[in-house]
């Protein structure tokens, strides 16, 4: 039976998050399941649900070993994990320093460069990412960090963006992209 209460959905989420540091000394297999089923169940807590009960997990998703992780699909999982944490928290910031956002954001950017192939197995985490920036607008707190390196962040999304939308995946994007 699936569960759908999202506050056992939150404190699921959290006992998962609790494994995360020593989950990135097991490789990568068991870092992207781990990954993935944050983000599975991340996904099923809804905006201002229970944010509350994710205590811990969003400061084990900033750790530099999960948004540097040599795996591309790890830290597109970690983004993906990561916008959802932001959407549940929403309109409220769970992480108060503005080069933690930084990082955060450049851990967007990396993940949605990988929406250009709809026929890769990256293209649905990356669109889900995709969908949560726009849904909540999460790109508009880029705009007020004042951190070394914030300013480029809007260039380089709309890079990214334009740069991954192509006649294979425009018909997937578009609606998401233009939010």
């Amino acid at each position: 039976m699936e569960n759908t209460d999202p506050t056992e959905n939150a404190a699921m989420a959290e006992d998962f998050g609790k494994t995360i540091k020593n989950a990135l000394n097991g490789g990568k297999g068991p870092l992207l399941k781990l990954m993935k089923g944050i983000s599975e169940t991340l996904s099923k807590v809804g905006q201002g649900e229970d944010g509350g009960e994710l205590k811990t997990l969003p400061k084990q998703l900033i750790l530099k070993g999960l948004l540097g992780h040599k795996d591309k699909d790890v830290r597109l999982y970690t983004a993906l994990c990561l916008s959802d944490v932001l959407r549940i928290f929403a309109p409220e910031e769970p992480f108060q320093d503005d080069d933690t956002l930084k990082s955060v954001y450049d851990a967007f950017l990396g993940a949605l460069s990988r929406l250009d192939d709809p026929s890769a197995a990256a293209f649905q985490p990356a669109h889900a990412l995709l969908q949560n920036v726009a849904a909540i607008g999460l790109c508009v707190p880029m705009l007020d960090l004042e951190c070394a390196g914030a300013e480029s962040l809007v260039p380089q999304l709309f890079e990214v963006l334009f740069a991954g939308v192509n006649p294979a995946n425009s018909s997937l994007l578009e609606e998401d992209a233009t939010k």
